[in-house]
C-alpha cells in the first residue's frame, strides 16, 4: 500500500506504468484510457473492438502464409481449429457485408480543412465584410472589435452558407470513400460539427439586433478540438496516422520522411518558437499543395523530452 500511495503522488499513469514493461503495452494503456474514460466507450466495447483487432491480424497472416490454417496458429499460438473459426468470421463478413464489432468514431476528421473550404467559396476581397446585413453602427464597431489582428480572408457567413459549406465538406469526403462507404449527413451530425467548429474558437457566432438573425465569422485559418474528450480522439487518429507512416518508413518506402529532432529551448522563448514552427509549416504546406497531387499528411507534436 506505501508503494501505491507513492506512486499516486506523481501520476495515475505511473502507478499503472509500474506494472507494465514494454512501450506497446503502455500504448495500449492509453488507447484504453482514451476511448473508456474520455470518449464515454463500454468496458464490453473495448474488449470487443480488442478481440475484432486480433482477429484481422490474424487473418492477415493466415492470407500471408498462402492461407495455411496450421502455419498460422502457429505463429500467433493460436488452435487451428480456431484460426478456421475466425477466417470463416472474417471472410462472411467481407462477403455479406457484415459488419464485425468495433469503437466507431464520433468526430469528422475533415474539420480540418473546413476554414480553407470556407476562403475558398466565400473569399473577402475589399470593402465591408457585413455588407448583405442589416446591422446598426454600434453592432458593427463590435463585430470588428471581436475579430482577430490577422482575420482570415474570408466573407461573413448566414446559417444557410455556413451549412451549405457543411454539407460541401461532406460531400468531398464521402468522395472520397471507396463505393462512398460513409453516412450521410445528418441534422444531428451538422449541428454536432458546428459546436465543435465554435467551441474551437475556429467560428465566432454572433446574433444580430436588428434582424434577430445569427451570422458566423471565420476567426482562425486552423481547427483543433477544445473539449478534453475530443482531444483525446484526434490522440487516438493521430497515433494511428504516425503509426502507419512509421511502418512504411520501417519498409523503406520512399514515400514516407521521418524527422526527429532534440534542442533545447529556454521557457521564456517557447511560444514564439512554436508559432514560428506553426507559420512555417502552414507556408510549406500551401507552396507544395496541388489540387492534382497525391494525399500526404505531416503528422508533428513538440513537446518535452521523457
Amino acid at each position: 500500500m506505501n508503494k501505491i500511495n507513492e506512486l499516486l503522488g506523481n501520476s495515475h499513469y505511473k502507478l499503472v506504468e509500474s506494472v507494465l514493461s514494454d512501450d506497446i503495452d503502455h500504448l495500449l494503456l492509453y488507447i484504453a484510457v482514451a476511448s473508456m474514460k474520455f470518449s464515454g466507450h463500454r468496458y464490453g466495447s473495448f474488449l470487443d473492438a480488442a478481440t475484432t483487432a486480433a482477429k484481422l491480424a490474424i487473418y492477415t497472416t493466415y492470407l500471408e502464409q498462402d492461407r495455411k490454417l496450421r502455419r498460422t496458429g502457429l505463429i500467433h499460438h493460436v488452435e487451428t481449429k480456431r484460426v478456421k473459426a475466425i477466417v470463416r468470421e472474417v471472410e462472411s463478413a467481407i462477403i455479406d457485408g457484415d459488419e464485425l464489432k468495433s469503437f466507431g468514431s464520433k468526430e469528422p476528421r475533415y474539420l480540418i480543412g473546413f476554414p480553407h473550404m470556407w476562403i475558398k467559396k466565400y473569399p473577402y476581397v475589399s470593402g465591408p465584410r457585413f455588407k448583405n446585413y442589416e446591422i446598426t453602427r454600434r453592432e458593427l464597431t463590435y463585430l470588428e472589435n471581436m475579430l482577430p489582428q490577422a482575420t482570415p480572408s474570408a466573407l461573413v457567413l448566414s446559417n444557410h452558407q455556413f451549412m451549405e459549406v457543411l454539407e460541401e465538406m461532406h460531400s468531398c469526403y464521402i468522395s472520397e470513400k471507396v463505393n462512398n462507404q460513409a453516412s450521410v449527413l445528418s441534422d444531428a451530425m451538422a449541428e454536432h460539427m458546428k459546436y465543435c467548429l465554435l467551441s474551437s474558437g475556429t467560428v465566432l457566432r454572433v446574433k444580430l439586433e436588428q434582424t434577430n438573425e445569427s451570422v458566423f465569422l471565420l476567426a482562425k485559418t486552423t481547427y483543433s478540438p477544445n473539449q478534453y474528450s475530443s482531444r483525446v480522439g484526434e490522440v487516438i487518429r493521430d497515433t494511428l496516422d504516425f503509426f502507419k507512416s512509421m511502418r512504411l518508413w520501417a519498409q523503406k518506402s520512399r514515400n514516407v520522411f521521418r524527422a526527429l529532432e532534440m534542442l533545447q529551448i529556454r521557457p521564456e522563448d517557447q511560444e514564439e518558437a512554436y508559432k514560428e514552427l506553426d507559420v512555417f509549416l502552414l507556408d510549406w504546406a500551401n507552396k507544395y499543395h496541388s489540387e492534382n497531387g497525391e494525399s500526404r499528411i505531416l503528422n508533428l507534436t513538440v513537446g518535452p523530452k521523457y
